[in-house]
């Protein structure tokens, strides 16, 4: 497989770049690339680890292979990972005689060369294993990888691909890309690359200030869930968990998409790069030194605080319920009140479970907590994982069905026989803090649970679960309930 593209090509010091791990020889902030490992990725194409090089600038012509291979000098591995034997524990240099130039370029790749019109470079690809895929899905798996990874570059016109296979060629550009779409497969990451293309094309546009620079923003609505997106340089990065960016960050608002764009430039597109992971897929805040880690989270902070003011508002509109619970006195105060039944006005939203004021049987107002009067019961969750010691516990599981407002209390086994009339269930433990894969979790008012909010079907949670008492050697128990509906 032949690889080319129009840029600037190879020269010695860009090959010497690419034969060494962690160096980085990207001109310009906007270029993708720039942890130095990139050329790695061509290996995992060939099943003989095996590929080449070859560049055309306006001075040279430019060759050289790369294997991974290990390299015995002396005896000891030497850990070389180029075709030719190492002789010196060096790195290659510039003007290194290892590189083939000009008139002494194979004619195989000079001809390959030669259709590049101006400048621009080949990688070569030897024992090309289709992508670990079938020859007859192979334009599939080449155009989705490609229309879902670049679909702003390729939609701005600042990228076209041509793919040549034995029986057919065609091109992805800016008057194909949403044909092309409809080829790409819905199992490749990004799973929502469709959604964040149709957003850019047809999502409402933000420039939003952050000091002296911006950032371009594209947000839709209309969704079940909230997204918030990144591509730098016109290349897809993640829409997983950016800090301070997370769907828990915006649980007053309806669910929507946002697709942030990064202006080339900046200093938060850079530090957006710096702090991108070595596949180019994730934000890690903890890749940057700590005033850049300020920086870049006060940028972040920015852009949630302007979504969480421009991005429609939940219906919170007004129900009353009934209610019959138990009354607890005013916080200080350990009597408890007679249950008595009440109406109690809470809010739809399920980010706001509030506590109403009653009157107890001795005059003083008590707090009625009712935490579990409009929920109901669920069943329990599928691929069930815990442990628990001390004060904490950590689960893990996955949903099995879509949530409204996932809510989950704890108790302990009393240790009373199951066949005896009268089971008398243990009170549900006092939770001092929980968080869902590193995000705070909101308490209910009288801390025997949590609430998560919507959950989707199969989503994974991991619990991490603070408690008020240090717990003894004991079991425990789970529950799980879901917001009532208004009928029910």
């Amino acid at each position: 497989m032949y690889v080319y593209d129009n840029g600037v090509g190879f020269d010695d010091e860009k090959l010497v770049s690419i034969f060494s791990n962690g160096i980085s020889k990207k001109s310009s902030i906007n270029s993708s690339g720039s942890h130095g490992n990139g050329h790695y990725s061509a290996f995992n194409a060939s099943n003989l680890r095996f590929c080449f090089y070859a560049g055309k600038t306006k001075e040279q012509t430019i060759f050289s292979m790369h294997a991974i291979l290990r390299t015995i000098f002396k005896g000891k591995d030497s850990g070389g990972a180029d075709l030719y034997v190492l002789t010196e524990h060096s790195p290659i240099t510039k003007g290194s005689t290892h590189f083939v130039k000009n008139e002494n370029v194979p004619n195989f790749i000079q001809t390959k060369l030669d259709e590049i019109e101006n400048t621009g470079s080949i990688v070569g690809i030897i024992g090309f294993n289709f992508f670990n895929t079938s020859k007859d899905n192979l334009a599939n798996v080449i155009t989705s990888a490609v229309v879902k990874n670049f679909f702003v570059a390729i939609e701005d016109g600042d990228l076209e691909v041509e793919i040549s296979l034995e029986n057919q060629n065609f091109i992805i550009n800016k008057n194909t890309l949403k044909d092309n779409f409809a080829l790409s497969l819905d199992s490749d990451d990004p799973k929502n690359a469709k959604i964040f293309y149709d957003t850019y094309i047809n999502g409402v546009y933000h420039e939003i200030p952050l000091g002296s620079q911006s950032v371009v923003v594209y947000t839709a609505t209309g969704f079940n869930d909230t997204k918030i997106g990144l591509c730098r340089n016109g290349m897809w990065i993640t829409d997983n968990s950016i800090s301070k960016l997370r769907k828990n960050d915006f649980l007053d608002n309806s669910p929507f998409f946002a697709l942030i764009l990064p202006s080339p430039n900046t200093k938060f597109a850079k530090l957006i790069k710096l702090a991108e992971t070595n596949f180019h897929s994730k934000i890690n805040l903890s890749n940057l030194k700590a005033s850049d880690k300020r920086e870049l989270e006060k940028y972040l902070e920015q852009i949630r605080d302007y979504l969480r003011e421009n991005m429609p508002k939940n219906n919170t509109e007004k129900f009353d319920i009934y209610i019959e619970g138990l009354d607890i006195k005013m916080q200080g105060d350990t009597h408890k009140g007679s249950q008595n039944k009440g109406t109690k006005t809470i809010s739809s939203n399920p980010s706001t479970l509030n506590l109403g004021e009653f009157e107890g049987d001795d005059g003083e107002s008590i707090k009625k907590i009712s935490d579990f009067e409009n929920l109901v019961k669920a069943e329990n969750m599928k691929n069930f994982i815990s442990k628990h010691g001390g004060n904490r516990a950590n689960v893990k599981f996955s949903s099995y069905k879509n949530f409204k407002n996932l809510c989950v209390g704890i108790r302990k086994d009393n240790g009373t026989d199951p066949s005896c009339d009268n089971i008398v269930y243990e009170p549900k433990i006092k939770i001092k803090s929980a968080k869902n894969r590193g995000v705070d979790v909101k308490i209910l008012p009288n801390k025997e649970a949590i609430s998560i909010g919507k959950v989707d079907k199969d989503e994974i949670l991991h619990l991490d679960i603070e408690f008020d008492e240090i717990l003894q050697e004991c079991i425990l128990y789970y529950d799980f309930y879901d917001e009532k509906e208004n009928n029910e």
